[in-house]
């Protein structure tokens, strides 16, 4: 049979191979045997002049309309052969953000495959950004979010953007995939503290022009920064914020995140309220406040934690000890 299938294939234009691989992965009584050997010759024997790379990432994406997790299997065996890693991130892209395949992508080892082929092409930015893309998808599932934070994925995602920190899609997908990291347990948000603090900073600073790589910066800091972070990270921390509110004074959500930023690094911390009454930065706050209305969020982030409407929130809660001045803020 298997000369025959082959004979039989090697009659097929390209196109009808592509479509005798669809009709292959749309059947409910496939055959596997059948579908292992047409995917095997379609990829690595060809038709019609293409490379294997071509038919990969061709049969890869009209495959992924079908959403037939045989696919997934294929994948994990057959690309090994002989693949090139913007392909294979390409397939696995695609195959990421198929829901459903999330848990099946991590049990098959890709993952591993996953930062070696980000850094073989570490110096390419489309493949930079497709394994970003990847994280962000598979990060939707909080047990495989919480579990890639432990990985190296951590390490090549701070890679990519010391490679490519001027490539705003890099940066961009790379930014969106720490957001979803970011929500990860206290353990995860410690260690992209650690590793990722300091660049996004610079980041945000050195592509403070684009609203969407400053708000999704802040997002980041809003998940990681804490009271107990070093104080010289808190002092380039509250700059840096400082910074991106003053630059994007129109633009809502960064007036939002910065403000939370600042709740969280004042609590308890009176260097931090020092910081913002020198600077006279509580009075760009406080009007914000007034012009934008936390209250709503405010209220529903109380009763969401289950607590009393008139649940009073300090927002800010300033010292100012030269003054001999105690001022408290609160939000009702």
């Amino acid at each position: 049979m298997e000369a025959d299938l082959s004979e039989f294939l090697s009659t097929l234009s390209f196109p009808k191979l592509v479509d005798f691989m669809l009709e292959q992965f749309s059947r409910e009584d496939v055959d596997e045997d059948l579908l292992d050997e047409t995917f095997d010759y379609f990829l690595f024997i060809g038709a019609g002049g293409h490379t294997p790379d071509d038919r990969y990432s061709i049969v890869t994406k009209y495959a992924s309309t079908v959403k037939n997790p045989k696919l997934l299997e294929l994948v994990a065996t057959s690309v090994y052969k002989n693949y090139n890693p913007e392909i294979f991130l390409e397939a696995l892209n695609i195959l990421a953000a198929t829901a459903g395949l999330e848990e099946q992508i991590c049990s098959k080892g890709l993952i591993k495959h996953l930062v070696i082929s980000m850094s073989k092409d570490s110096k390419i930015s489309r493949s930079q950004s497709l394994g970003a893309r990847i994280i962000c998808s598979l990060c939707v599932v909080p047990i495989i979010r919480n579990f890639l934070v432990t990985t190296q994925v951590v390490t090549r995602l701070v890679e990519a953007l010391k490679n490519h920190p001027k490539d705003e899609i890099v940066v961009l997908d790379v930014f969106k995939a720490l957001v979803n990291l970011s929500n990860s347990s206290k353990k995860g948000r410690r260690r992209l503290a650690v590793e990722a603090l300091d660049l996004i900073l610079e980041l945000i600073e050195s592509q403070g022009t684009n609203s969407q790589i400053v708000l999704l910066g802040l997002s980041i800091l809003q998940n990681i920064s804490s009271g107990d972070l070093d104080e010289t990270v808190k002092h380039k921390l509250s700059f840096c914020v400082l910074n991106a509110m003053t630059r994007h004074i129109s633009v809502r959500d960064i007036q939002i995140k910065g403000a939370w930023i600042f709740v969280k690094l004042m609590t308890n911390n009176s260097e931090a309220k020092d910081f913002v009454v020198e600077r006279g930065a509580h009075h760009d706050i406080m009007a914000m406040l007034t012009e934008y209305s936390l209250q709503d969020q405010v209220e529903g982030k109380a009763k969401r934690k289950g607590k009393k409407r008139e649940v009073q929130i300090q927002l800010l809660y300033i010292d100012i000890t030269k003054h001999r001045l105690y001022t408290k803020y609160v939000l009702y």
